[in-house]
């Protein structure tokens, strides 16, 4: 009983931290740049940015403009330059010039500033937070808001993924540039997707499990450029943040393919007492069985 009070004690902590922060936000004027990423290209955590738009709050409502796809927002090179490990460890792919390279890192708290610096310097517009949501966080979300239609195509939860990381390409020829169709088809389902959430009625329990969900698997993250609501988004473990004892794998690809989803990858971690401290062995296999393991 006592450790079922402390937990209940714990979310409902969490829960009044996150309401305290969600509250002003909706009330507004706020404006949240919206990244949604499409991981049939992946980057380190999360699918590539490929389209993004800006979501506004006013008086407890919001009103998310259409998404267009980030490739066609790049900033010159060098007018917004990354600091600390992003720019040490990936600069030379000149993360801050393009909203598809943002993801090479998987610390969002370090890729939302940086994405709301680059939307302002391209647009002028103050950016107060950033939300990213990718297909399996579409995915959750729709198991509450049902079906949405996108190009005359009705998508359902069951039928999203599918949609997102391999119909869409049937029939497209990468050489001949016609990605752009694809990638429209991604903002307007998120679009879709986002404006049911504040148009319908939905089950509440429904919502708070899909989103559970989204969250605790790193598909739907959100950072404020308040502090006070960034601690909330930190706690309630929205916030995409890594701490010194975070350990992940995963899987660049810049090759524009989208065979991400065909790539299988299996990791697994070994620990053993070596004396005061923990060794750790982590094997990491690529595609079949045997084509290509990586032991650190």
């Amino acid at each position: 009983f006592v450790t079922q009070l402390d937990d209940a004690r714990l979310r409902l902590a969490k829960a009044a931290g996150v309401s305290a922060a969600v509250a002003p936000i909706l009330q507004g004027p706020q404006h949240y740049l919206v990244l949604a990423s499409n991981n049939a290209e992946m980057r380190a955590g999360s699918g590539a940015f490929l389209d993004v738009g800006v979501a506004a709050t006013s008086d407890g409502s919001v009103h998310l403009d259409q998404l267009g796809p980030s490739g066609a927002r790049s900033l010159p090179v060098g007018q917004v330059v990354p600091t600390g490990d992003l720019q040490r460890n990936w600069g030379w792919l000149h993360p801050g010039d393009d909203f598809r390279n943002l993801g090479l890192t998987p610390q969002f708290d370090v890729t939302a500033p940086l994405a709301a610096k680059m939307w302002t310097s391209l647009t002028g517009q103050p950016i107060d937070g950033v939300l990213s949501l990718d297909v399996a966080g579409l995915r959750q979300l729709m198991v509450a808001t049902g079906p949405v239609e996108v190009n005359g195509t009705t998508v359902t939860a069951d039928t999203v993924e599918q949609y997102l990381l391999r119909d869409q390409y049937v029939g497209l020829s990468y050489a001949a540039g016609s990605s752009t169709t694809r990638r429209d088809a991604l903002g307007q389902l998120a679009s879709a997707v986002l404006s049911s959430l504040q148009g319908q009625s939905s089950d509440l329990t429904s919502l708070a499990t899909s989103v559970s969900s989204a969250v605790s698997g790193r598909h739907l993250m959100v950072w404020s450029a308040d502090p006070a609501a960034q601690a909330a988004w930190v706690v309630s473990g929205v916030s995409g943040s890594l701490t010194a004892h975070s350990l992940g794998v995963s899987v660049i690809n810049l090759g524009g393919n989208k065979l991400d989803p065909y790539l299988g990858v299996d990791v697994r971690v070994v620990t053993a007492a070596s004396g005061p401290d923990t060794a750790v062995t982590m094997t990491t296999r690529l595609g079949a069985s045997d084509s290509m393991v990586i032991s650190a």
